[in-house]
């Protein structure tokens, strides 16, 4: 079976490795989730939505390699670690009004990223 939706509506906090090469999800959704570990949503090649309203911190390697992937709006990110949304080949829209802290290789080869959606906090761009 394969798992193509994926919401979990009371889930506030997820380890390392969640969803990882999930190459059927399409849609993953935690409303309340704060906080993720490393290797959230790693190379899920067929995710196109990403709701994570509430996502305070990302680990490493978040959204990394999501090649279908198009938008990502985090309004309450503040802290996002080394190879977020690394390699999202068709990420156009990158929404982050609260980034403030961010590790190496933000947002690389995401060729349809214009430079204006990347946060000014972002030093290696």
């Amino acid at each position: 079976m394969r798992i193509r939706s994926l919401r979990l509506p009371e889930v506030r906090e997820v380890g390392d490795s969640f969803a990882p090469d999930c190459v059927s999800l399409v849609s993953l959704e935690l409303p309340e989730l704060k906080e993720a570990g490393d290797f959230f949503a790693f190379r899920c090649h067929s995710l196109v939505s990403l709701k994570l309203p509430e996502l305070k911190e990302a680990g490493n390697y978040f959204a990394y390699y999501c090649t279908s992937l198009t938008n990502l709006e985090l309004p309450e990110l503040k802290k996002a670690e080394y190879y977020f949304a690394y390699r999202c080949t068709s990420l156009s829209n990158l929404t982050l009004p609260k980034l403030e802290k961010v590790g190496s290789s933000f947002a690389l080869n995401c060729p349809l990223l214009s430079k204006e959606a990347i946060p000014t906090c972002v030093s290696d761009r």
